[in-house]
């Protein structure tokens, strides 16, 4: 509620503290707004019931409603484009989907636990205060993650209007994904780091930390090296069309994401320690940054400004967060060098590879089919050589490979 209150005062202030819509879309704009903060809302209400059902470490139940909600999106925005709607239209069908997901969550959660109310009576002063803290470390660092990581468009259309945020929003969605896939490898960290730091054994914590890490960064390196060699390729395959803003905010937002994946584990670990203040002072510092550097590279860089510094903000806040992680082990930060060295320095060779494919693969043409053939090449060569990497180093066995084959065979 107090969410919603403060996106309605932001709408109604005679002028406005952050921006200003433009004349031709200040009524939908304007509106649109305060619907997305309430969808924001419903989202931040029902993310209690998802939470429950990871801890009792049912993710097959989250993954469920995942897959249901990404499907409901994709009817739902269809039907919006077919029938004309516009961005209120949209946001409706998010906020649609995001009552869904809040219902099926405490449905499946009730069932799980019998007992469970909205509104619980009997439990102790001290539980609630103690998972108030716990909670509002993270709704302050998930809000200001959405700064940091929606801020620069603000700045952006300030100083350069409508457009450079449209070509911002496209290179920012190809980075991004770039930084979403690897995660999935150590999303049900969380429950076992609990039980670990329960239990007291934090030398296998670290175990557990350093295993997970390796992964993101045996997952994390190709992906990067990929994005940023490929990304006019993978803008003509997605758009028909290499438009060289979007390619900047791609390569360089790209390298953003990935000093910030790197830190997943950390993040992941300290909240399962019961640690969310590692992430609210990292997501904090991140914003407060990434607006400072933002508002003053874009008037002396232009639009490379903004992905630029998002891209120094997101490094900065691995650093502070790994920083302090380590610490907390009485571990030095120079602990990582051994997970990144041979991945970054397979990274210079590799990309060198894959561009001079990607080059020489220009006598196809420019088309669609032609640039996703290259870079499927591209892809497979990158992919290649950091499997090799991975399984040398020990962080992909065989025997894991043979299980993969084994499962996409039916045996």
């Amino acid at each position: 509620l107090l969410e919603v209150a403060g996106a309605v005062l932001l709408y109604i202030l005679p002028t406005r503290v952050a921006f200003e819509f433009p004349a031709a879309v200040a009524a939908e704009g304007g509106l649109t707004l305060v619907l997305a903060v309430a969808v924001f809302a419903i989202n931040s209400a029902a993310s209690v019931f998802v939470g429950l059902l990871q801890g009792l470490q049912r993710f097959d139940l989250t993954a469920v409603v995942a897959i249901a909600a990404t499907c409901l999106r994709a009817v739902g925005v269809l039907a919006v484009v077919g029938l004309g709607g516009g961005l209120r239209e949209l946001v409706l069908v998010e906020g649609a989907i995001a009552l869904f997901q809040g219902l099926v969550g405490y449905v499946q959660a009730r069932r799980l636990l019998p007992r469970l109310r909205l509104v619980p009576s009997g439990v102790a002063g001290s539980v609630f205060k103690e998972l108030g803290a716990f909670g509002l470390k993270l709704q302050v660092a998930h809000l200001a993650f959405l700064v940091s990581f929606h801020g620069d468009k603000l700045l952006l259309s300030f100083f350069l209007g409508l457009p450079a945020v449209a070509f911002y929003e496209l290179g920012s969605k190809v980075a991004y994904l770039m930084r979403g896939l690897p995660l999935l490898l150590v999303s049900a960290v969380g429950p076992a780091a609990s039980a670990l730091e329960a239990g007291g054994n934090r030398t296998r914590l670290w175990a557990l930390y350093l295993k997970g890490t390796a992964y993101l960064v045996a997952a994390g390196t190709p992906l990067l090296v990929f994005t940023v060699v490929g990304a006019g390729p993978i803008l003509r395959v997605w758009l028909g069309s290499d438009l060289p803003e979007a390619r900047q905010a791609v390569q360089v937002l790209a390298v953003g994401y990935y000093a910030n994946l790197l830190s997943g584990m950390a993040y992941t670990v300290a909240v399962g320690m019961g640690r969310p203040e590692f992430e609210m002072r990292r997501s904090l510092l991140v914003t407060v940054l990434n607006l400072l550097l933002s508002a003053s590279l874009i008037p002396l860089l232009g639009f490379v400004g903004a992905p630029l510094g998002t891209t120094v903000a997101l490094s900065v806040g691995t650093l502070y967060l790994m920083g302090r992680f380590h610490a907390e082990f009485g571990q030095p930060l120079a602990a990582l060098v051994p997970l990144l060295r041979a991945s970054v320095l397979l990274a210079l060779p590799t990309a060198g590879a894959a561009w001079l494919l990607l080059q020489g693969g220009h006598w196809l043409g420019e088309g669609v089919w032609a640039s996703a053939l290259t870079l499927a090449v591209a892809g497979v060569v990158i992919a290649g050589a950091y499997l090799a990497l991975a399984i040398r180093e020990g962080v992909v066995a065989p025997a894991d490979l043979q299980a993969v084959q084994a499962r996409l065979g039916g045996r």
